[in-house]
């Protein structure tokens, strides 16, 4: 009996082992994150669906090392980045503790975004050009683009830039050096300065428009994956900004002011709220983050130690009978 009782406790000692292990780095995607001119970031529960309940879900983290924040980019262990107007870039980790500035070869930093490898992309809005560094923030390299403000990369790895200037899509392969691989433009973009991905691969451009009225000017633009036209979303969209999409392919859109529009993965108009009285720039969700490999071998190990334990209880328990 004594055996047997080592060894159920051994197993749910081990249970709970893995449960930590494979549970903590992961993150709830639904979570939104919306830059403010108060230099604040609002984070919302978006799991609802009406506005007013999501709104109530409003909670606001505040830094001295905001400064007027344009964007934020997670990378792939769940640290987040701040691009601010005072051409600098600012680190925090998960509990939302500073870490670090990047400050070189930034001009007008406006989009952040993350590849594979934990290299970050920024978008220099004033400098036209995007600036590359690694995961440690060191510089890199850079190339050029046309009033780049949006940047998001797709499954394979292809870094997307809308460019405000030219109203066009540029699509660079990244690996090794930068290569741009296809241009999208036309009457379906206007001023974009937001992109999101779909679960589908399909991908949504917000247009916050030029001067003159045109076909995209305050619309969402959505294409397929080989860049073909699939229609857009326009209900209550007022010179729409950022853009983001959640783990159900809902699509979120802030409008230039303070308010926020939530569509439903077919584009149908759900619902909306205000951010308050302060000017909200760019959306983003915190994505899942993925488990380090040392997490990942640990499971195995904790796994394997399960098994073998209840092998073992069961040796114990036909021994004893």
């Amino acid at each position: 009996m004594k055996n047997q009782y080592s060894i159920i406790r051994s197993v749910e000692v081990a249970l709970i082992l893995i449960v930590f292990t494979i549970k903590l780095p992961l993150e709830s995607a639904d979570i939104l994150y919306v830059t403010t001119t108060d230099n604040t970031i609002i984070c919302y529960d978006t799991t609802g669906y009406d506005g007013n309940a999501i709104a109530n879900t409003k909670s606001v983290f505040a830094n001295t090392n905001l400064f007027n924040p344009q964007a934020i980019g997670f990378d792939t262990v769940g640290n987040f980045y701040a691009s601010n107007s005072n051409n600098t870039i600012s680190k925090f980790n998960q509990s939302g503790i500073f870490q670090s500035s990047i400050s070189a070869n930034l001009n007008g930093p406006l989009g952040l975004a993350f590849d594979f490898s934990n290299n970050l992309y920024v978008a220099n809005y004033n400098g036209n050009n995007i600036s590359k560094y690694d995961s440690f923030g060191n510089y890199l390299a850079n190339v050029n683009s046309n009033g780049p403000s949006a940047l998001s990369f797709d499954s394979t790895g292809k870094l997307y830039v809308a460019n405000s200037v030219g109203s066009t899509l540029s699509i660079f392969n990244t690996s090794g050096v930068f290569q741009l691989v296809n241009t999208l433009g036309g009457f379906h973009l206007d001023n974009p300065l937001g992109i999101a991905f779909d679960s589908k691969g399909n991908i949504y451009v917000s247009n916050f428009g030029h001067g003159p009225p045109s076909i995209a000017k305050n619309t969402v633009s959505k294409f397929n994956s080989a860049g073909i036209y699939l229609g857009n979303l326009s209900s209550g969209l007022i010179n729409p900004l950022g853009i983001a999409i959640d783990s159900m392919d809902n699509i979120y859109v802030v409008n230039k002011g303070n308010t926020i529009s939530k569509f439903d993965s077919s584009g149908g108009y759900l619902t909306s709220w205000t951010t308050g009285s302060s000017y909200s720039d760019h959306i983003t969700f915190k994505p899942f983050v993925v488990p380090e490999c040392s997490t990942v071998i640990m499971s195995i190990i904790t796994l394997g130690l399960i098994a073998y334990l209840v092998q073992r209880g069961k040796w114990y328990i036909k021994g004893a009978c």
